[in-house]
């Protein structure tokens, strides 16, 4: 904005933290936003539509088990999660039933 214009380096406004340095590290910047903010939040399976196929097991072990008790795939209680991972078990689910939590 005109507010920053001239500036160089991180700069801090009312708009939030934007890097004047030029557009493709404000996209980086961008892009790790939207990371954290989703490593922040947990992948939940809708059970509904789940085919029971084991693919996101397959894909994310770290994150998806079957669940030795209730025998249905759950997720691991964890401080973040791999976003890559746990957005390509999304991308292959049969019965798109994995979704990030609010």
């Amino acid at each position: 904005c005109l507010q920053c214009a001239g500036k160089t380096g991180p700069v801090e406004c009312s708009l939030g933290p934007f890097i004047t340095r030029g557009k493709g590290e404000y996209l980086r910047w961008r892009e790790k936003q939207r990371r954290d903010k989703t490593l922040k939040r947990k992948p939940a399976i809708d059970y509904r539509c789940c085919t029971d196929c084991e693919s996101c097991i397959e894909i994310c072990p770290s994150v998806f088990f079957r669940n030795p008790d209730t025998l249905i795939i759950d997720v691991v209680d964890l401080q973040s999660y791999p976003f890559d991972e746990v957005e390509k078990a999304i991308s292959i689910c049969p019965g798109d039933c994995i979704y990030w939590e609010q």
